[in-house]
């Protein structure tokens, strides 16, 4: 008696079978896949307008935005030991756009009334311009 193997691989359902959606279900895939194919895109001007407008209400925010920074700079030896250390703290604002440094303290200290005023002066050309 002689034995035939058969070697097949698993069997599988026909791809209509496994992918097969219901009538009532097609109807509402289409519809769907309308509505969204179908909806309002937001026209070209329009974005530019709300990017304009965004950008303007930044704008007038930041003029109001002020903030502190303070720098601290070592000085290093050979040996990796700290010869000197520099401090200095910012006052940044924003002026006509751009960012303005008016030095607030110097190692951890507030400035000489002398150096204040020239800080003071230094600001109101700025503003100036």
């Amino acid at each position: 008696m002689s034995r035939k193997k058969c070697i097949s691989g698993p069997k599988t359902k026909n791809l209509k079978t496994v992918l097969r959606v219901p009538p009532r279900m097609r109807v509402a895939l289409v519809l769907v896949f309308i509505r969204v194919a179908t909806a309002q895109q937001p026209d070209a001007r329009e974005i530019i307008r709300r990017s304009i407008a965004a950008s303007e209400h930044n704008w007038r925010i930041a003029r109001n935005y002020t903030f502190l920074q303070r720098t601290e700079e070592r000085q290093i030896d050979s040996a990796g030991q700290v010869k000197s250390k520099q401090v200095k703290t910012h006052d940044v604002t924003l002026l006509e756009g751009s960012p303005y440094f008016r030095l607030t303290e110097r190692d951890d200290h507030p400035l000489p009334p002398g150096e204040e005023k020239k800080e003071q002066d230094k600001l109101g050309q700025s503003e100036v311009r």
